[in-house]
């Protein structure tokens, strides 16, 4: 079977030991976000640190109402199917649209670089995301490529990528807002028993303002196609892990969950192996897999990066 997602996603060896999971994410809605955020309220401060702290997973679950929930919908049924279509182009196809000599797993198309799996990274507002930059400012090659698209044989991905971009990045700046707000608190101490630091202070705004908007920054999304292993070698290699266990290098990585498809290539309802999955290594060193809230419906997962744990001071861990 193949999964497709705008997600990071590890399965454990088929010979290890039962997880203890899977670990249920804390989760939080848009509409709770949005309104802490017009209010100025620290309400979600306990929340996030117990998500976000040294205690904590490093993920939130994100739900919110129908409007949400059809954003997210749509993106999974309209985008997310485009990525085998996408690793299925012929030879020529894939080398015009592929990441060039040099650069460092950020843009263009890829396969078998970072695990057994295929992606396809794209600016999602510009072409040129190199024009985001201030006046005067050199873009730096690796970061500001230009993107590639295979209009030719899939113009429909162009569109489709376009059109979810905007929705995961709002949301992300709302977390982003929420974020900023609790680091840059003067009275805020950890809200964490286990916590072991306050938060640095930063600059009020700070953080919000480095994640622009859709159109004012390099924000990186990536289209990624996790393939079944041909031979059962190849899965006892891996460690029965579709990508090595790493953490991300940004603020935080906003996570669509994958969908499915068999052989033939037709969508299945859900996923049809109990162990596939996002997994996570929890402080204590467990590896557990993540499973969303049984009410959550459509959602998205928040993960935090190294960007962030170094922003915060520490305090907030990837």
């Amino acid at each position: 079977d193949t999964r497709v997602a705008l997600a990071l996603a590890m399965a454990p060896p088929r010979a290890c030991a039962p997880c203890p999971c899977p670990a249920q994410v804390l989760s939080l809605s848009i509409e709770k976000v949005r309104a802490a955020n017009a209010a100025g309220s620290d309400e979600l401060d306990s929340l996030l640190d117990a998500a976000f702290d040294a205690s904590g997973l490093g993920l939130l679950c994100l739900t919110g109402g129908e409007e949400f929930q059809d954003e997210v919908r749509r993106i999974r049924r309209e985008l997310l199917p485009l990525a085998p279509a996408l690793s299925n182009l012929p030879e020529d196809s894939l080398a015009d649209i592929a990441e060039r000599p040099g650069s460092r797993n950020v843009n263009g198309y890829s396969r078998g670089v970072d695990g057994h799996r295929s992606g396809f990274y794209f600016h999602p507002a510009s072409d040129d995301p190199g024009a985001s930059l201030p006046a005067g400012v050199e873009p730096e090659a690796t970061f500001y490529a230009p993107n590639r698209w295979p209009d030719g044989p899939l113009p429909e991905l162009r569109q489709r990528a376009r059109a979810a971009a905007p929705f995961l990045v709002e949301v992300g700046r709302e977390l982003a807002v929420a974020l900023d707000r609790r680091l840059s608190s003067p009275t805020s101490p950890p809200s964490s028993a286990s916590s072991a630091a306050a938060p640095a202070q930063i600059e009020p705004g700070a953080l919000a303002a480095l994640v622009g908007e859709v159109n004012s920054c390099n924000h990186k999304c990536r289209l990624i196609c996790y393939h079944e292993y041909e031979r059962e070698e190849q899965r006892t290699e891996a460690k029965g892990m579709w990508a090595a266990p790493h953490k991300d290098t940004g603020l935080f990585t906003i996570l669509v969950p994958g969908v499915f498809f068999d052989s033939e290539g037709e969508r299945l309802d859900a996923c049809p192996d109990p162990e596939v999955g996002l997994y996570v290594r929890d402080r204590q060193g467990a590896i557990c897999r993540i499973a969303a809230p049984s009410d959550a419906g459509e959602c998205l997962f928040f993960q935090l990066g190294e960007a962030m744990q170094i922003v915060s001071g520490g305090f907030y861990h990837a």
